[in-house]
């Protein structure tokens, strides 16, 4: 289901003359977008656990915020048991991107996390709203449409429509966190 629906978008656009199946076509395909690019949606109370393999440093840096971190677990090989930390053994950092291994000079082998990720579900829909609304402003279904598919991805912008695609990447990158990544 989507964040938004066309009569949401009408809303904030009540001038856009669009239809309900051309408007919730562009609505999907920005969604569809945005999840890729920044991962899945998160409800506030939605627990998320995530594995983290091959950790070599002391810090970790997510691709989601955490707001709370009920559960941090580690272990020193594939075979062995998880041990659990306490709060003193880690500390959260740069607005719950960061997990900090304090107490030691990097965590273990593998990582667990359960944690309820800091929710963005308001953020996403002023952003959904304006992605949305780039398409509309540029008469994206109105002709003019290119289409490029590659395996299971695929790109549909208006010929020639650089800027559009750049101020809609700026939207997204208010948003983009980054990915799991080891400092």
């Amino acid at each position: 289901m989507s964040l938004i629906t066309p009569a949401v978008y009408r809303e904030h656009d009540p001038g856009c003359s669009l239809g309900d199946d051309a408007l919730q076509r562009l609505i999907d395909a920005n969604e569809d977008r945005m999840v890729r690019l920044v991962g899945p949606h998160s409800r506030v109370g939605s627990p998320v656990t995530t594995v983290i393999p091959d950790v070599y440093s002391a810090y970790l840096h997510l691709s989601q915020p955490i707001g709370i971190l009920s559960l941090a677990e580690e272990s020193f090989d594939e075979g062995s048991s998880w041990t659990s930390l306490t709060a003193s053994d880690y500390e959260l950092q740069n607005g719950g991107l960061t997990v900090h291994r304090l107490g030691a000079t990097r965590w273990g082998y593998r990582v667990r996390l359960t944690y309820i990720p800091l929710a963005d579900l308001a953020e996403r829909v002023v952003a959904l709203l304006e992605l949305v609304g780039a398409d509309v402003s540029a008469g994206v279904t109105s002709g003019g449409i290119a289409s490029e598919s590659i395996g299971s991805w695929s790109q549909t912008f208006a010929s020639g429509d650089y800027g559009r695609q750049a101020a809609k990447d700026r939207i997204l990158s208010r948003l983009r966190h980054g990915s799991i990544t080891f400092a």
